[in-house]
C-alpha cells in the first residue's frame, strides 16, 4: 500500500511539471520569440532577418542590424524597392554630375585653341600636351622643359612664350619645334590676334631705354611704341582682338582716390578716349570681338571687395555704356563666350570687407560658377557637380560654348563643366 501512494505521489509531481512546462512553452516562451530579433524567421519561415513591410522610427539603427525598409522616403526623395529571392535592394535617384576631372596632374598656362583643343603644361614630368575634344591627350613635344613659370599662347597656332624662375624667356613653336631666347629684360607679353608678332615692355636699366614694343614672335623686327619711363608697373599689355590697342595704361588725369583714367595706347599714336574707372585694384580683359571691356575695381562704396563692370572700348564708343554687373569677383576668374554677350566666372560665396586689396584672401573661399548677360545683367549659376569645393584659378571656354574648363588654386588639374 505505502509503495502505490509513493508511486502515485512521483507520477503526479511529474504530471505537474509537464503541465508547466507547456503552459510556459505557450504563454512565455513564444512571447519572447516573437518580439524577438528573430520574428520575421517564425512568421514566413524564412532566415532574412529583414521585415517584411514599413518603415521604422529609426532609420539609423535599422542600418545598424542590417536592416532595410521595403518601402519608405529619404530626404534625397522616394526610394525605389526591388525584392528577388527575399532580398531588398533600395536605390536613390541620382543626381546628373556636370563636372568631370579631364587632367589629373598639375597644370600651369591652360588655354582652349581655335580647334577645342586644350594646351597645357604638365608641371610634374615638364612636358606641353594638348586634349582633344574626344579626349584623347598627346605631347605636344618630346623635350622636356624644366620649371615652367609662365606661359602666354598664341591665339592662331602652338606657339607659346616661356617664362622660367630665373628671369629667362624663350620662344617656342610647338609646330616646328623650333625655340629662340628672348632678352631677359622684356615682360609681359601679348600676342597680336593673328599671332604674327608680339608686344611686350622692353624694360631696361636706363630710364630712357624702357619701351612698349612690338616684334615678331622670334624678338626680330622691333618696333618701339610708347616710352614707358617709370611707369612700367602702370601699363598692362594686351593686344586687342581688333588691333586697335596693344596696351592699356592707367596713366591719366588724378581724379581722386577711387577714380582714375585708364589710357588706351595704339600702334600708331592714336589719341584714344580715356575710360573712366570707379575704384582701384584694376584688372581687365577684352571681349572676343574688342568692342567692350570687362574690368573689375574694388572701391568703399562697395566695402572695398572687387566689383564686376563692362564698357565699351572700341571707337569713338569708347568709355560710354560703363556699367555695373553687380557681382563681386575679379576679371581674372571670368572669360568671355565667343559671340561676347555671356561671361563665365568664378564667384567667391563669401568675402571679407578689403578683399580687394588682395586676392589671394580668398585662396581657399569657395566659389560659385555663374553665367552673366552683359545686356540684361541677369545672373544664372552653373551648378558645379563633383562633390568638391572649388576655387577657380582660370577660365576658359570651347569655341561653340558647349564646355568649359577651369582649374584650381587647391586641387590640381583641368576640370570640364557641361554647359
Amino acid at each position: 500500500m505505502d509503495k502505490k501512494r509513493i508511486i502515485y505521489i512521483i507520477l503526479f509531481i511529474i504530471v505537474i511539471i509537464l503541465i508547466g512546462y507547456a503552459l510556459y512553452h505557450v504563454f512565455f516562451y513564444r512571447a519572447s520569440t516573437t518580439n524577438g530579433p528573430n520574428a520575421n524567421q517564425q512568421q514566413t519561415g524564412t532566415n532574412t532577418g529583414l521585415p517584411t513591410a514599413g518603415t521604422s522610427g529609426n532609420r539609423i539603427e535599422q542600418t545598424k542590424n542590417n536592416h532595410l525598409p521595403t518601402t519608405g522616403v529619404t530626404k534625397h526623395g522616394t526610394t525605389k524597392s526591388l525584392q528577388n529571392k527575399n532580398q531588398i535592394i533600395t536605390s536613390h535617384p541620382v543626381i546628373p554630375k556636370n563636372t568631370t576631372q579631364v587632367v589629373q596632374a598639375p597644370v600651369i598656362g591652360m588655354n582652349v585653341d581655335s580647334q577645342n583643343n586644350v594646351r597645357f603644361y604638365n608641371a610634374q614630368d615638364g612636358k606641353f600636351y594638348t586634349r582633344n575634344p574626344n579626349g584623347s591627350i598627346t605631347t605636344l613635344s618630346n623635350k622636356t622643359f624644366y620649371d615652367v613659370q609662365h606661359v602666354t599662347w598664341s591665339p592662331t597656332n602652338n606657339n607659346a612664350i616661356l617664362i622660367y624662375p630665373n628671369g629667362s624667356k624663350i620662344n617656342y613653336n610647338f609646330d616646328t619645334q623650333k625655340q629662340v631666347t628672348l632678352p631677359s629684360h622684356w615682360q609681359d607679353f601679348s600676342f597680336s590676334p593673328t599671332g604674327h608678332q608680339i608686344a611686350s615692355e622692353s624694360v631696361g636699366l636706363e630710364v630712357n631705354s624702357r619701351w612698349l614694343i612690338t616684334s615678331n614672335p622670334n624678338g626680330t623686327h622691333i618696333s618701339l611704341i610708347e616710352p614707358l619711363g617709370n611707369n612700367a608697373s602702370k601699363v598692362k599689355v594686351s593686344w586687342s582682338p581688333n588691333r586697335q590697342v596693344v596696351a592699356t595704361s592707367l596713366t591719366g588725369e588724378a581724379m581722386g582716390a577711387y577714380k582714375q583714367q585708364l589710357l588706351l595706347i595704339g600702334l600708331h599714336g592714336e589719341n584714344f578716349r580715356a575710360i573712366v574707372v570707379d575704384g582701384r585694384g584694376l584688372q581687365s580683359q577684352w571681349s572676343p570681338n574688342g568692342k567692350q571691356m570687362l574690368y573689375s575695381v574694388y572701391n568703399p562704396n562697395n566695402e572695398l571687395k572687387p566689383s564686376l563692370w563692362i564698357v565699351n572700348a572700341e571707337g569713338n564708343t569708347i568709355g560710354t555704356g560703363k556699367r555695373p554687373l553687380h557681382v563681386n569677383t575679379w576679371a581674372n576668374k571670368c572669360a568671355f563666350d565667343s559671340q561676347g554677350r555671356y561671361v563665365y566666372c568664378g564667384v567667391p560665396i563669401r568675402l571679407p570687407t578689403g578683399a580687394g586689396f588682395d586676392q589671394s584672401i580668398a585662396n581657399l573661399t569657395e566659389d560659385r560658377l555663374y553665367r552673366i548677360d552683359t545686356q540684361t545683367g541677369l545672373k544664372t549659376e552653373i551648378p558645379i557637380q563633383d562633390n568638391l569645393s572649388h576655387t577657380i584659378a582660370s577660365i576658359s571656354l570651347d569655341k561653340d560654348g558647349k564646355t568649359l574648363y577651369f582649374t584650381d588654386k587647391n586641387f590640381k588639374g583641368v576640370y570640364k563643366v557641361k554647359l
